[in-house]
């Protein structure tokens, strides 16, 4: 009797010690190391897509997966080399002045948002109380926030390095990962981490192809309209298209800036071209390839990526979308089908 009920208390309090240890874990997670954990779930993302360009290689080469990954990257390198050696003395001689004509093109939009509110001003007493914030500050922050950048090469390097190490053997990581699982459960985690990944890669394939329909379609429609840097405009469209919802947003703002410089029927024009482009992508090609991938609610992602903001910061923006569609996999795996036993299909599971 005595050593039944040692038994219940040691299993008592190592109940109680795994929950303060998993809250710990959270809580340096959360708070501690948000960004050491942006940039690891980072470079798994970069993982991903190179073990399925790895996969690629081997469907018809018998390969090892090490090699197959090695000339991933060295087919990636040359092909950025060749591109970088045809456009990038242009993108390069533009970008350096790019920055300078989105100065002038927010000031010129900042001049006329804020004459335009001065003559309300004049007629809505209400505006001078502070009702409304001046327009002018609110164009010249997001001049402030494009010129900030999307990150540092250091982090760049590191997460293309991790991630490039992480490709080459992914096995030995997850064998791993699964030790920290109880023996009984390893094979449903192994199920669970295969699951994600494989959903992860599938989103991402879909989300480079409209990313460069994107970039391509906006290019053009630049050059068409005669709007300088057609295409460093068209690459940082095309860039923050990785953002769902967001991102066109905040690629089409650089573009409308240097369109200020020719008159306010230029920035018509302009964002004219920005809503064909997104009726094109949101309404024909993305349904297309994006059928069978997974797909989110918008208003689960939005709030999702305001969180991630708050949270991570730049890099949470960036890493909101893939890192809710792992979480909705785990969701539905461990808690919707093992804990409620329901019968669903798993996000991704049909590509």
């Amino acid at each position: 009797m005595e050593r039944e009920s040692w038994s219940r208390v040691q299993e008592f309090a190592g109940g109680w010690l795994l929950a303060a240890s998993v809250t710990a874990l959270v809580y340096l997670v959360i708070v501690e190391l948000a960004r050491l954990f942006a940039l690891i779930f980072g470079a798994i993302l970069v993982a991903i897509a190179i073990s399925g360009l790895g996969r690629l290689i081997n469907f018809r080469n018998r390969l090892p997966h090490a090699l197959a990954v090695s000339l991933v990257i060295v087919i990636a390198l040359g092909f950025c080399a060749g591109l970088g050696a045809w456009l990038g003395p242009q993108v390069v001689a533009q970008i350096g002045e790019l920055d300078q004509k989105i100065r002038q093109g927010v000031a010129n939009a900042r001049s006329l948002l804020d004459s335009a509110l001065d003559f309300l001003e004049q007629h809505v007493p209400s505006l001078r109380d502070g009702v409304l914030p001046r327009a002018g500050s609110i164009v010249q922050s997001t001049g402030k926030v494009l010129s900030s950048g999307f990150g540092t090469l250091t982090d760049a390097v590191v997460v293309l390095l991790l991630g490039f190490f992480l490709a080459v053997n992914p096995s030995r990581y997850e064998r791993g990962l699964l030790l920290l699982v109880p023996r009984a459960r390893r094979e449903r985690g192994r199920a669970v981490l295969r699951a994600t990944a494989h959903t992860l890669r599938y989103w991402l394939v879909a989300r480079g192809v409209l990313m460069l329909l994107v970039g391509t379609l906006f290019a053009i429609g630049l050059a068409i309209l005669d709007v300088p840097f057609a295409v460093p405009l068209g690459i940082i469209a095309g860039i923050l298209d990785f953002i769902p919802y967001l991102g066109p947003v905040l690629g089409a703002i650089p573009a409308l800036a240097v369109a200020f410089l020719g008159g306010p029927e230029r920035v018509l024009w302009v964002l004219g071209l920005y809503l064909v482009v997104q009726f094109v992508e949101s309404y024909i090609a993305g349904p297309l390839v994006e059928s069978k991938a997974v797909t989110l609610p918008p208003g689960l992602l939005l709030a999702f990526q305001v969180l991630c903001a708050a949270w991570l910061g730049v890099l949470g923006v960036l890493l909101a979308t893939p890192l809710l569609v792992a979480l909705v996999v785990g969701v539905q795996m461990i808690y919707v089908q093992d804990v409620l036993g329901e019968d669903i299909r798993i996000a991704g599971e049909d590509v």
